[in-house]
């Protein structure tokens, strides 16, 4: 049952994301000279509808609640944009949108040096044969790591000024929402 609402959303979402890749992104790209971005957008795009569905559905499920039972009484609604802009931006990966377009010829650059020098890729799931191939083992392994990755991704943002710069809008809230 749980299976298959998942399988159905993700269904449904994937129809959108070739709806608006087909009528949307690529007419833009075309027109813009950045096809090249072609392949590496399609994926993206799944990525901000999912981010568009999850603030739909914070708002949906969190707006009644504050509404009930608010944690503060605000004086003026108006000291909430910066947040929710802030939310929009992080949620929907605009700014790793950015930072894909600008470092992208980089990354391009060090696959070819990878490539030329047969530098062997990390490949988790095969470390320990018979162990880390098992779903629930992989998944755990790669929640640790990412969690730890995201972990000083965070503190990172904290250290260097352009990093700090963006981040700093999300400590720097004036009232509770």
């Amino acid at each position: 049952m749980f299976h298959e609402i998942v399988a159905q959303l993700d269904n449904m979402v994937s129809a959108l994301q070739t709806l608006l890749y087909v009528d949307v992104v690529q007419p833009f790209f075309y027109r813009f000279g950045l096809m090249g971005f072609d392949e590496d957008t399609y994926d993206a795009l799944y990525w901000v509808i999912i981010g568009v569905l999850e603030i739909v559905v914070m708002y949906l499920a969190l707006r009644p609640l504050e509404a009930l039972r608010p944690i503060e009484l605000w004086q003026d609604r108006k000291a909430l944009r910066a947040d929710v802009i802030y939310t929009w931006i992080i949620k929907l990966g605009i700014i790793n949108i950015a930072f894909f377009f600008m470092l992208q010829p980089l990354f391009f650059h060090w696959q070819s040096l990878i490539s030329i020098y047969d530098i062997p890729n990390v490949n988790i799931d095969g470390l320990w044969p018979g162990v880390t191939d098992q779903p629930v083992v992989s998944f755990l392994i790669y929640l640790i790591v990412l969690d730890f990755a995201g972990y000083w991704y965070h503190r990172w943002q904290h250290r260097f000024g352009v990093w700090w710069e963006l981040h700093a809008v999300h400590h720097s809230q004036q009232q509770m929402s």
